[in-house]
């Protein structure tokens, strides 16, 4: 196992569970998903209530998973949103192996885990 598999969430049962709710709702709603170097990039159709959504999860990965590295970019003139997730040696594959459980089938073969 590589460095990453003790991670010790700092939240309550409750927010994990509200997380993983929030996770499968947002997650859905991808529309393009592009393999980065270390990490994945995932674009979303430009609503308020997504970006809002999307900051909700930063916030909650920030406290379970300070190793992420996580950008969210509105594109302008109302253009798409992409939500960034990188990180070191070895995130790419936790990225891989946790999106997989909220992604719609059509991008599970370009996690390749």
């Amino acid at each position: 196992m590589n460095k990453l598999h003790v991670i010790l969430p700092k939240l309550s049962s409750e927010e994990l569970k509200q997380g993983n709710s929030l996770a499968k709702e947002v997650f859905a709603r991808v529309e393009e998903l592009k393999v980065l170097t270390n990490g994945y990039a995932l674009r979303f159709p430009e609503t308020q209530d997504l970006f809002e959504k999307l900051s909700y999860i930063i916030m909650i990965n920030r406290a379970c998973c300070p190793f992420l590295k996580q950008v969210l970019m509105a594109e302008p003139n109302k253009g798409a949103i992409w939500f960034e997730l990188s990180g070191e040696n070895g995130v790419k594959e936790f990225l891989a192996n946790d999106l997989s459980a909220f992604l719609s089938k059509e991008f599970l073969s370009a996690l390749a885990i």
